[in-house]
């Protein structure tokens, strides 16, 4: 089991540059995080071909899920017409930068 977790890592890793173990390790090196991650369901968050576009098509309006940008996690809530109305009536001008639209 621990081989194929550390294969599983190694791909990760060559697969997909911007991620490395650092961003995973969960205190003192044991990659817990990586552990957790590796078992999560797949995202209904990711990146579009255009590497920059973060889409969420099968999302419900008010799920989130977090895509890993430049080596960073951020989490991305899917809203509909009336929690963008919302967000700029309250003036939260933030919250639209980690906004999906997808299918909305």
């Amino acid at each position: 089991m621990k081989t194929k977790l550390l294969l599983l890592a190694i791909v990760i890793i060559v697969l997909i540059p911007e991620v490395s173990l650092a961003h995973f390790s969960g205190g003192e090196g044991r990659g817990d995080n990586l552990h957790s991650i590796l078992n999560a369901p797949p995202s209904n968050f990711f990146l579009a071909d255009n590497g920059v576009t973060v889409m969420c098509p099968d999302a419900q309006v008010g799920e989130t899920g977090t895509v890993i940008i430049n080596g960073n996690p951020v989490e991305f809530t899917k809203r509909d017409r009336a929690g963008l109305e919302m967000l700029r009536a309250t003036d939260n001008n933030a919250a639209f930068a980690t906004t999906c639209t997808s299918g909305v």
